[in-house]
Order: structure tokens, then C-alpha cells, then sequence
């Protein structure tokens, strides 16, 4: 007969170890198995048929042989749980779920287990099972009250983040069946200042294959004088949307993409709110009735993250006068949706007016850190917490959502412009791979409106950089190349 595996009990009985070591020969077999609460012997499929031959279980020296029979081995071995599927709490023998003998009942205390098998058994090291999650976390709940309130938070918490898993699941299931929706922001300031031809870079989006523009209506380029309105950029841009067939969401307010966020004229800035307010609703009203029959027309996007504090220069953060300007686009132009984006990117639930027909939503992954770490930080958020976020509005409002800034762009460090800042720096916090990722983490959002934030950059990386990789993802991912 083969020498036995052994399995002992620890003798620090306080520690409540049940299985610390298993040894053969005398020989540590598990190094990487050892475990404190390690509870009961799991087989599986490596005994063969008949070849265990008994078991021993001692108690204070006394052996109390079990034998097995041959048939009764046969029997068993094409079950999962083979042998010893055996449970033991701190300082008992339960229960023997696998045993076909007269084990079963028995609560004896017992110090070791040895087995015993043929010469023909396949015992192999990996057939050891420790089931000892349970009984830790029973001994845990023993301990104390803060133990307690210990398990009963960990308890919750793995409650909570199912339920968002679970709405974050459905809600991206619930969604597959809707045609993907891929487009970028564009701003021809932007692209100015990146030694840019707007125009030409304009063309070169719809070139390889954008069909779905986010275009702003900044209230200090387009009424530089009061009462004189210039709408000849966005007038080329709504003309270059409609030859190339493309959809348009255009961005109405005082607040839009891209710094210093609230676009205000320098003569409305000298005066006081009720009077720049109705100079800003005359503004609006002006661009939504010269642009409401476009045929590229899909929708508007009411201000842009209006009520967040930590970005941008804007001092007037009222309900009130975004309540007022939803009003005025519905009676402007009932007939075209409007979006409304959310000022927290990652918490809240926008629960206040006005409701709009479709919130939106900015997702930013890899920024620079310039108050505390003062490196790039990588948000943690996984893709399905933004289908969660989605979910659980649509479940509750019965509104949808979009991406209408997804960071598809460099950060540099400390607000440095991009124009002064190395391509090996730039490539830190956003290259062709992060691109690829970066699409492929909105698309698993579940949300199938996406505008990528940074067009204007990829153009500006092959023109002036010479670096072609952003432009060739770009034209992989509009279906160009």
C-alpha cells in the first residue's frame, strides 16, 4: 500500500486552523495552497474507480477505520463530489456529503484524516478543495459589533454593485438593436488655434466619412458689436453638413464646448443680468429660426453642462434662465428634440426642470492631476457604470442618453496648449492605441450616440506633426480605410 496523504489539524486551536498543511512522506506538497479556515478534501475526477481503500480518521491516537467498498467506490466515481466533500466548522466533523458509508452523521472531534488508496489510484495534489469561506466569515460575524457592521457593509456593498450591474446589463441589451452613431464636436476657433484652415479641416472629416457634426453657436463670435449678429462660420459649416449628407447637433446658450465655456460678448460682460439675459434670447432666437430648416438639422444641445462649477469662467449657474431658454427653443422649434447635458459626469441623477427630450453625457478617462497628484490620472469607472447611469435614468425618467464628448484628445500638463507641448508628451495621455481603446470602451457603454472630443487634434497631428496615427484610427473607425 501506498504511504498516505495527510492532512492535520493546526494545534493553535484559537486561531481556529483547520487545515494548515498537506504532506506526503513527509514532504510539503501545497506550498501555494496553504491556508488558514481551510475546510474539508475535494476530489473530483482524479480517483479512479475503486482505487480508494479506506479512510482513517483518528481521535487521540484511536483509529476508526471506515472501509469502502468496491462497488460503492464505482458508484461514486463519476460524481463531482467523489470522496470527502466534508465540511468542518472550528472544532467539529459535520457532516460528509460524499461518503456512501457510515460517516455521515458523525460530530466526533477529530485531530488528522488520513486516506488511504491502491497503487492504482490518480490522486493528484489539485484534488484538495478548502471550502472554508463560510465558516471564516460565521467566526468573523462572532467576533464583535464592528465585525458585524464589517459584514453587514461588505454584505450591502456587493448588494448595490449587483443592482447597478444588473440595470447596467439590461439597459446595454436593451439598446442593441439601435444603429451605433459615431460623430465628433467641431469648432473652427479650435482649430484656428491649431494653425488650422477650419475649412479644409472641416472637409477633411466629412473626407473620411463623419456624418454627424456637434457645432456650437459661440454668442461672442457671432455679436461682437450689440445687436449685429455675423453668421457666416456657422453659415459654411451648416453648407459643408449638407453636401456631405451629415446630421448636426447644434449647441444653443450661453455655455458651449471648448474654454472659456460661457462665450459671452466683451460689451455684455460690462452689464448686469437683466440686461445681458434678453440680449443672450434675442441671440438665441436669431440662430434657431436661421437654422431650424436645415435639412441636417437633428437637434439642439441646450447650453453645455450648465451647472458645473469647477470649470470654465462662468459666475451664473440659475435654474431660472435655463428653464427660460428651454421654453424658448420649444416654441422657436418644437419639432427638433433637445439635449441637455448632465454637470456631473460620474454622480447625481438630474432629477430638476426642465426635462428634455435626451440628456448627454461628457466621458473623460485619462487627465492630468494638477491639484494633488500632479500626474495623469486614469478615471477608474468601468464602461458598464456609464450604461448604469444611463439604465437606471431610462428606468426612472424614461429619457435616453448620449456621449457628446468622448475624450478622443491629449491633456497636457497644467493647461499647457498643445501647440507647446511635445508629441511625446501628448502621447502620454492619448495615442492610437488609447484611441482604439477609447472607442471601443464608449461603444461598450452601451450608448449608441457617441461624438468623439478632438477631431480638430487628429487633423492637427497629421498637418503640423506629421504623425498620421490618430487620422488612420480615425478613418478605421468612420469606416474609410
Amino acid at each position: 500500500m501506498a504511504e498516505p496523504y495527510i492532512v492535520e489539524r493546526s494545534a493553535a486551536a484559537e486561531r481556529q486552523t483547520l487545515v494548515t498543511w498537506l504532506s506526503v512522506k513527509g514532504r510539503d506538497m501545497l506550498d501555494p495552497c496553504r491556508r488558514q479556515y481551510a475546510v474539508g478534501i475535494y476530489t473530483g475526477y482524479d480517483v479512479a474507480p475503486g482505487g480508494v481503500k479506506a479512510l482513517v480518521a483518528r481521535e487521540n491516537d484511536t483509529a476508526l477505520r471506515l472501509p469502502y467498498h468496491a462497488r460503492e467506490i464505482e458508484a461514486l466515481g463519476h460524481r463531482n463530489a467523489l470522496v470527502l466533500g466534508t465540511v468542518v466548522d472550528h472544532d467539529h466533523l459535520v457532516r460528509s456529503h460524499g461518503l456512501a458509508g457510515n460517516l455521515r452523521e458523525t460530530t466526533l472531534q477529530r485531530n488528522r484524516f488520513v486516506i488511504y488508496w491502491n497503487d492504482n489510484a490518480n490522486f493528484d495534489q489539485n484534488c484538495f478543495h478548502y471550502m472554508g469561506i463560510r465558516t471564516y466569515l460565521l467566526n468573523y460575524w462572532r467576533k464583535g459589533p464592528w465585525h458585524k457592521a464589517s459584514c453587514i457593509i461588505l454584505v450591502l456593498a456587493v448588494a448595490v454593485i449587483g443592482t447597478m450591474y444588473g440595470i447596467a446589463q439590461w439597459y446595454i441589451h436593451s439598446e442593441r438593436s439601435k444603429p451605433e452613431q459615431l460623430g465628433v464636436s467641431f469648432i473652427p476657433d479650435y482649430a484656428e488655434g491649431l494653425g488650422l484652415d477650419p475649412q479644409e479641416t472641416m472637409d477633411a472629416l466629412t473626407g473620411i466619412g463623419v456624418k454627424q457634426f456637434r457645432l456650437v453657436s459661440y454668442w461672442s463670435d457671432m455679436e461682437r458689436t450689440k445687436g449685429q449678429y455675423d453668421f457666416s462660420q456657422l453659415d459654411w459649416q451648416f453648407k459643408k453638413a449638407e453636401a456631405a449628407h451629415a446630421q448636426v447637433m447644434l449647441t444653443v446658450g450661453l455655455r458651449q464646448p471648448r474654454w472659456p465655456e460661457c462665450h459671452m460678448p466683451d460689451w455684455a460682460k460690462q452689464e448686469p443680468k437683466n440686461q445681458w439675459q434678453p440680449q443672450l434670447e434675442a441671440f438665441m432666437t436669431a440662430v434657431v429660426q436661421r437654422y431650424k430648416d436645415s435639412p441636417s438639422l437633428e437637434q439642439y444641445q441646450l447650453e453645455n453642462e450648465f451647472f458645473l462649477k469647477g470649470f470654465g469662467t462662468c459666475t451664473d449657474f440659475d435654474r431660472a434662465r435655463l428653464i427660460s431658454e428651454y421654453d424658448l427653443v420649444k416654441r422657436l422649434d418644437p419639432s427638433h428634440p433637445i439635449v441637455v447635458g448632465r454637470s456631473n459626469n460620474a454622480l447625481g441623477f438630474p432629477t430638476g426642470q426642465p426635462q428634455p427630450d435626451e440628456f448627454s453625457i461628457s466621458v473623460y478617462k485619462r487627465v492630468w492631476d494638477a491639484a494633488l497628484t500632479h500626474r495623469y490620472l486614469e478615471y477608474p469607472f468601468p464602461a458598464w457604470y456609464y450604461g448604469f447611469l444611463a439604465g437606471v435614468q431610462k428606468i426612472f425618467l424614461h429619457k435616453d442618453m448620449m456621449i457628446s464628448e468622448l475624450q478622443a484628445e491629449a491633456w497636457p500638463p497644467n493647461g499647457q496648449p498643445i501647440t507647446e507641448t511635445s508629441l511625446a508628451e501628448q502621447n502620454k495621455s492619448f495615442n492610437a492605441e488609447r484611441f482604439k481603446d477609447r472607442v471601443a470602451y464608449g461603444k461598450a457603454t452601451g450608448m449608441r450616440e457617441i461624438d468623439l472630443w478632438g477631431a480638430e487634434y487628429w487633423y492637427y497631428r497629421l498637418v503640423k506633426l506629421h504623425d498620421p496615427s490618430l487620422w488612420n484610427v480615425a478613418k478605421q473607425e468612420f469606416g474609410s480605410d
